[in-house]
């Protein structure tokens, strides 16, 4: 099997396992994995749970987390989209599908 196909079933197993055992969402566990791992490898500083959206004009912004304060980080702000699609073969995504995805309704 391929590494993707195989790390992407291991993952998935394991938050699935992470889940059950405690009590969690598979969406809330894959957000705090994903955050954890952000912050150890110092991509961003800190990690924030937010869930906002918003419709205006058609269109929809959505923002699952936030990480840092712009007025201790140069002035950057991370905003971070948080999907997980529970299936065992990874989907593939391109950045017309993305901006698709995620800024329209």
């Amino acid at each position: 099997m391929e590494p993707v196909l195989d790390f992407n079933l291991d993952l998935i197993d394991e938050l699935r396992a992470d889940a059950s055992i405690m009590e969690l969402s598979l969406d809330d566990l894959a957000f705090e994995r994903l955050s954890s791992t952000l912050e150890e490898e110092g991509e961003i500083e800190a990690s924030e749970l937010c869930a906002y959206r918003r419709t205006a004009s058609g269109k929809t912004l959505r923002i699952d987390n936030q990480g840092g304060d712009p007025r201790e980080n140069e002035g950057v702000l991370s905003v971070i989209l948080c999907e997980l699609l529970d299936t065992e073969q990874p989907p593939s995504l391109n950045a017309a599908d993305a901006k698709k995805e995620y800024s329209e309704t």
